[in-house]
């Protein structure tokens, strides 16, 4: 079982694009174990969640609580419908599942191999300004 963490300066970078950034609680060492090397990301994954209600609850929840066949953490990153940056973990989420080869990037673990962004978005409903 091995463990690896993003840098404690994660929330310093949308900071300083002058994002508003809501660290989670214990986010710096929240991470689930990795049985098949450890947590070295080369990429980002984005997804969206659907119909959630989204805002600090929801990025909570993606934190700390996940589903019942799935646990926390559920991304590293939340980005909310207001646009504020919530930092969720820094260890290996369950975000990915299994992740197809790609011409950069060879296939695996995909919790292991991207950083995991959760966007509080139905994919369709468009964003505000924010």
């Amino acid at each position: 079982m091995t463990y690896r963490y993003l840098p404690p300066t994660l929330p310093k970078l949308p900071r300083t694009a002058g994002l508003t950034v809501v660290e989670i609680d214990g986010w710096q060492r929240r991470g689930r174990p990795s049985y098949t090397g450890g947590f070295d990301p080369v990429g980002v994954l984005w997804h969206d969640t659907g119909g959630a209600p989204g805002g600090l609850a929801y990025a909570k929840w993606l934190a700390c609580d996940g589903r019942s066949d799935l646990p926390a953490p559920l991304s590293h990153l939340s980005i909310g419908r207001d646009g504020a940056v919530y930092v969720c973990s820094a260890g290996r989420a369950n975000h990915a599942g299994v992740a197809r080869p790609s011409p950069s990037v060879a296939g695996g673990d995909g919790n292991v191999l991207y950083i995991g962004v959760e966007v509080q978005n139905t994919g369709s409903e468009g964003w505000k300004p924010a």
